[in-house]
């Protein structure tokens, strides 16, 4: 899922990225397990606010 006019996206992670989530591994992405990203999406409308905190 990309945020912010392509700035930034949600996306999961292949099993070998799995030990980067929660970490600084890249600019403008949030890691998630590929489970989560498929419930997030079955529970999130498009266009719905997204808010990201430190």
């Amino acid at each position: 899922m990309t945020l912010s006019e392509g700035q930034v996206a949600i996306h999961g992670t292949t099993a070998k990225m799995r030990k980067s989530i929660g970490s600084a591994a890249s600019y403008g992405c949030i890691r998630m397990l590929n489970e989560d990203i498929v419930d997030l999406y079955d529970r999130v409308a498009v266009g719905a606010t997204v808010v990201m905190t430190p």
